[in-house]
């Protein structure tokens, strides 16, 4: 099996459809392999069909030039509601979605700039993003205001959905 095969196959199979892939992984099982593969779409959401598409795209071409040694199954997924950025160049992406952000320390930009208040007990904030720049992260307070935040600032950070929200705004379009 090789790595650079199956990266060029899961790579270009993704771009020709059309898709970003977000993150690609191939874990060794004891009896089989398992590659993971997130795609993402900036003007759709992803369906349990793209997922398929995408799937039977890439084993079709996986089974043409045979790179794994052994059986190996193949997962395509979305990146889900509270996907955790695992890349800086995941972040253009979202921008204008809401997320939970986890600081690297207390003594942060956000806590200088009096914004301590928007962070919970447990130490992030959620917020919007609304622009990168210079690897400084704009996002919009859930209260209005704008806070920039230093990539390297950013312990943790991942999509985030309100199901209260959501589940209300369902409830209402019935």
């Amino acid at each position: 099996m090789t790595k650079e095969l199956i990266d060029n196959i899961v790579e270009s199979s993704v771009e020709s459809l059309d898709y970003v892939l977000l993150e690609h992984s191939l874990n060794h099982g004891k009896t089989k392999d398992v590659l993971k593969i997130v795609i993402y779409h900036p003007d759709k959401k992803i369906t349990s069909d793209d997922c398929t598409t995408v799937a039977n795209i890439i084993s079709a071409r996986m089974d043409i030039n045979d790179p794994f040694e052994r059986a190996y199954d193949l997962i395509v997924e979305s990146p889900g509601l509270e996907r955790e950025i695992k890349s800086p160049k995941e972040y253009p992406y979202f921008i204008g979605k809401e997320f939970k952000v986890f600081l690297n320390e207390a003594e942060s930009e956000a806590t200088k700039e009096g914004v301590e208040s928007i962070l919970t007990k447990e130490g992030f904030l959620i917020a919007i993003l609304q622009n990168i720049e210079d690897n400084v992260l704009l996002f919009k307070l859930l209260n209005g205001s704008l806070i920039d935040v230093p990539l390297d600032n950013i312990k943790k950070a991942k999509l985030y959905c309100d199901y209260e929200k959501l589940f209300k705004e369902k409830k209402k379009n019935k």
